[in-house]
Formats: structure tokens, sequence, C-alpha cells
């Protein structure tokens, strides 16, 4: 019986060592020097993902999030990133392999330089992975441009050294591991590339060859591009895949970040907008700034520790809120204190997030939240997260829609949860357990295109109704916000009948001063930092919306519209009895005074570019501070 397993289990090695020995026969020595090199250097990869794991959740006493089933869905979601750094980097070499086994031109001063400049290349992903697990242990986030700059100076990296003599430990582990990658490549090397240089002999059949090049090549092609049908580029937040921010950034590959920093630190000097003066620039901030701080005893008070819900309503302008179109929305809209003269920062929903909770521009299409240097903001959501408030953001998008799961994460937003459908229940059993004053955001997203208002509006009136049953409710200011808009007012109003009194402002306004106005009716002494402002103590010379490449601005009087063609028009109210002298058609309330008014087109361009300017200084400070 022993021997019949025997000869069986023998019979089942010989079979596989068969099977092996054909597939090897039929794939060029070339060929499977290449595929070796893929396949180890993504096992390396892998490894110090795995390392920062341990790390994380042992050397950094974060017990809560050993979690095995996490950590191997990160690493399956981190493959798909390290392929694409690995299938660029291979291409060259599987060209020249591809061209040495259809050519025969096997030559030992051909194969060994590329073996040895391929053994350092990859040395360079090893050694970027390697500080990335140490950076990443201390700062919990990649290391990116800007990390790179400070690691480079030997004063700073001598400083976290001694600060940290785990590093000491963290070089000697990655030593070794360089030294067991580059006997693995002498020895696959020896296997492969070695063996077709003569005496020795690998010709292989040319309709073969071409035939297994061709299936190469579009294989690395696809993994390089990391996706096969959409033609979105990859982003580091298509590797956000639940609400643990450790575990969606342990999914992201340290080299593909460090890529993406570079790319977007050159997409931001090509960006090109008119320069305003330096001077002219802090002339214009400083003027629209100067009492920005100022008590005013004609904000309204918030009573202490009172709970906030911002509701930001995707695509709802303000004509929207009509007893016909919203009729839950409009009966709390009548008995709100609204602000009826507000304009969007952008064409966005995920732009209106973010300039309502940090009170800060979208400069064109570069929105600070898609990015992979995240910088620390002086928001709403960290200003109520130091006076003791429970910060928490409700999402029906993905995590990885946009990057926005990991910049609030970083921006003081605690938690996040997300799901397919809006759950106004889930929305109002999580705020139930909260025994501290919160803030919660709560995104109103669009399901799909062709939904109508009316269906946001009974979410609303849900939420709302049923929040009524909690003691919570008589204690909660909630604000509601149209995220984003173009060329129209959005919606801005403040509901709680116990300690707002309805009311209306027409304070020219913009989406970037919610946060400031809020905060000031909270906290009379609230110094404010970002490029709001509070909307009952100061008036905004001008209210600005940017898409990726136009801009227009808006005052009491005029409308000014600019795009990056350096085509631009100044538009000018026509009041009743200016209609008459012009005669113009009937119903219209503007008209064309670029020609006529220069002077005007220019004040407005300059003020939102100079906003611009100093919106752009200010993020890449704070990315440096970083």
């Amino acid at each position: 019986m022993d021997n019949n397993k025997k000869v069986l289990t023998q019979n089942i090695k010989d079979i596989n060592a068969n099977i092996t020995q054909k597939v090897k026969a039929n794939i060029p020595l070339q060929f499977q020097y290449v595929l070796g090199v893929y396949f180890l250097s993504l096992f390396f990869m892998m490894l110090y993902r795995i390392a920062s794991f341990f790390i994380h959740c042992f050397l950094s006493l974060n017990l809560s999030d050993f979690n095995l089933w996490f950590l191997l869905r990160s690493v399956v979601v981190g493959i798909r990133f390290d392929s694409i750094a690995l299938c660029y980097l291979l291409s060259l070499w599987l060209v020249v392999m591809f061209l040495g086994t259809l050519f025969s031109f096997n030559k030992k001063y051909i194969y060994r330089p590329l073996h040895i400049i391929l053994c350092f290349v990859c040395f360079c992903l090893f050694l970027v992975s390697a500080l990335d697990t140490a950076y990443f242990s201390y700062f919990n986030s990649h290391i990116n441009i800007v990390a790179l700059s400070w690691l480079q100076t030997p004063k700073y990296l001598t400083e976290v050294i001694a600060r940290n003599p785990q590093y000491i430990l963290y070089g000697v582990v990655f030593l070794l591991t360089i030294a067991w990658f580059l006997w693995l490549m002498y020895s696959l090397y020896n296997a492969t590339l070695f063996r077709t240089i003569p005496p020795y002999s690998s010709k292989q059949p040319i309709a073969k060859t071409i035939i297994l090049g061709i299936i190469l090549g579009v294989v690395c092609f696809i993994g390089a591009r990391g996706r096969i049908i959409e033609k979105k580029p990859l982003s580091i937040s298509d590797a956000y895949y639940c609400d643990n921010d450790f575990f969606n950034q342990l999914g992201v590959s340290p080299v593909f970040n460090l890529a993406k920093s570079f790319d977007e630190r050159k997409h931001l000097k090509e960006q090109s907008f008119p320069v305003v003066d330096a001077i002219q620039t802090k002339q214009i901030i400083d003027q629209e700034f100067m009492n920005r701080d100022d008590a005013n005893n004609i904000t309204p008070s918030l009573p202490e520790n009172i709970n906030i819900v911002f509701i930001l309503m995707e695509d709802v302008s303000l004509d929207n809120i009509t007893r016909k179109e919203m009729p839950n929305l409009y009966n709390i809209y009548r008995t709100s204190l609204v602000f009826t003269n507000v304009y969007s920062s952008g064409i966005s929903a995920y732009d209106g997030l973010y300039s309502t909770l940090y009170s800060y521009p979208n400069v064109f299409s570069s929105n600070p939240m898609e990015e992979t240097i995240i910088p620390k903001m002086d928001g709403l959501p960290n200003e109520l997260k130091d006076r003791g408030y429970k910060t928490l953001y409700f999402t029906t998008i993905a995590q990885k829609q946009n990057n926005v799961s990991r910049f609030l994460s970083y921006n003081g937003i605690e938690n996040i949860y997300s799901g397919v459908k809006i759950n106004t229940k889930k929305e109002i059993q999580v705020l139930d357990k909260i025994k501290t004053p919160f803030f919660a955001c709560i995104m109103m997203n669009k399901q799909s295109a062709k939904e109508k208002k009316n269906v946001m509006d009974k979410h609303i009136y849900q939420f709302i109704s049923n929040s009524k049953n909690h003691s919570w409710y008589k204690n909660t200011l909630f604000v509601f916000v149209g995220a984003n808009s173009w060329g129209e007012k959005i919606p801005v109003f403040m509901y709680n009948t116990k300690s707002i009194k309805s009311d209306k402002n027409n304070t020219l306004a913009s989406q970037m001063d919610i946060a400031p106005t809020v905060l000031a009716m909270i906290d009379k002494t609230y110094q404010n930092k970002t490029l709001g402002l509070n909307i009952f103590s100061e008036r905004r010379t001008f209210a600005f919306s940017s898409a990726d490449d136009s801009l227009m601005v808006y005052g009491d009087y005029y409308n000014y519209e600019w795009n990056k063609n350096n085509e631009e028009h100044l538009w000018k109210l026509i009041d009743e009895e200016e209609e008459e002298q012009n005669s113009v058609e009937e119903e219209r309330l503007y008209f064309d005074a670029t020609k006529q008014e220069p002077s005007q087109s220019k004040k407005m361009r300059e003020y939102a570019f100079s906003m611009f300017q100093t919106a752009q200084y200010n993020i890449l400070q704070a990315k440096m501070r970083k």
C-alpha cells in the first residue's frame, strides 16, 4: 500500500515536472528573464507593504487595526499599483529581449550591462518602498516629492534617526533584503540570459517569438495603464475600498504615489493664468481681509456646544427651492435664516465640499483634495474638533471618489460613512450614539443624472422629520448648502427654530464664507486663517467661480467672464430706466460693457487671480510644513 502511494506521488511529480519543462521550452529564455524579474520585484514590494502593516499594528500599538482580511485586500490592491510601475520599467527590457530573441544577438556585453542596470533600478524602487515604510509609520502618509526633498538633507535625516533609533533596524533589514534580491537576480540571470550566450544555443522559431512578444507586449501595456476599459487614468483614490484610512493607504504603491507627486508639481508649474503683480496682490488681499477678525454685534450667537449638521446638495441652485420642485425644503427655507446672494466656488459637488468646509477656492481644475500631497487646512472640521466636537462625514459615493476620504481624514473628519444609497436611518442611528457635541457633513449626491430634485427633497424631509424624535434635534443647527452651480446662486440657509430667527441676508458672498460665518456664530473670538469672510461682518468685494478653463466673477452690478483663451466679457446689470433707454430685448437683464468699462474688467479679474495666487501659495506652504 505504501509502495503504491510512493509510486503515485512520484508519477504526479514527474507529470508536473514534465509540464513545467514544456512550458519553459515554449517560452524563450529572454522572456523568462523579464517575467522572473517582474514577479520577483512584485514579491519584494509586497513584503514592504506587509512590513508596514506589522509596524503599524505592533510597534505603533494600533492593535485595533490588526485585520488579516483587510491586509489581504490591501496587498491585492497594492499589486495592481505596483504592476504599473514595474510594467513601465520592464517595457524597455521587454523590447530588447524581444529583439534579442528574434535576431539572436545574444552577447554577453549586451545582456550583462542590462542586467546590472536593471538590478540598480530595482534597488531604487525598493529603496523608495523601504523609506516609505519608515515614513508611513511616522507620518501616516506616503513619501512624496516634498518629503524626498527633506530626506535629502543630512541634518534632517540625522535628527529623525536620533529620535527614532528603530530606523537603524529598518536599514539593516533593508540591506539584508537587497542582498537576498541580488542573489536571486544572479540566479535568475544564470538560469536564463546566461544560457542564451554562446556556446549555448537558444534559437526559437520566428513565428512563436513574434506571437509571444505581441502577447507579452499587450499584457505589459495593460499593466502599465492600470485599467482596460475606462479612459480616466488610474488615481491614488482607486486604492480606497473601505472606511479605514490605514488600510486604504496600505494599498497605495509608494513608487506610484511618488511619481504622481512629481507629475502634480509639473502640472502646477504648467498651469497658466494671468499673474497679478505681487505688491498688487498683497494690497488686494490686505484690503479684503483687513477687519475680518473684528468682533461684530450683528453676528448672531449660537448656544454653547450646539450640534452642527451641514447638508450639501448636489446640483441644487437657489431657483430650485420652490413649492413645486422641492416643497419640503421650501417649507424649511421659509422658516430659516437665508443668505440669498451666495455663489458656488466651482462646478463639481466636491469643489463645493472643499470650499464649504475649508474656505479656499478651487483654482480651475486643481483641487487639493485630489492630490497626493495633502495640506493641513484651517477649516471648519479642525476648528470644531479642537473645540471638543465629534466630526463625521456621510456620503453615498465610494471611498475612492476624488480622494475625498483621505483628505477629510487628514483634515479633521474622524469618521467617514459611505454607502450605495442615501440612508437617513443609519445617519440618525450614528448620531444617536454620540455623547459629545457633533459636526456632521452629509453629502446628498444625485443617484443618477436623470434623478429629479424631488427625490433629494424626500430624503431631506425624512432626515429632518425623523431627527425631531431624538434628543439632539433641538440643540442642532442645520445648514443647507447647494454644493455646486455655474452662473447661478446657490441656496444657503440655517435652520433651528429655537436658536435662529427667520430672516434674509442679501450680502454678496461666496461658498468660502459659510464656515467662517458659522464659526463666528459659535465663538466671537474665532481667529479666521482662511480666505473666507464672516458674511455678517464683512462685505466681499466680489465672489467668483472657476471651472477647468473658465472663470466667472460676480459683483452687485457686474458679472465678468474669462477663459484660458484670454476671451473676456463684462456684463452690466440694466435697471428699469436704463433698459428703456437702450431698447434691449424683453427680460434681458445685462448688456455687454466689455469695451466701455475695461477698468472694471481689470479690477474684477485682478481680484480673482489675486485670490488664486494667494491660495496656491498658502497651500504650497502647508504642504512644505507637512
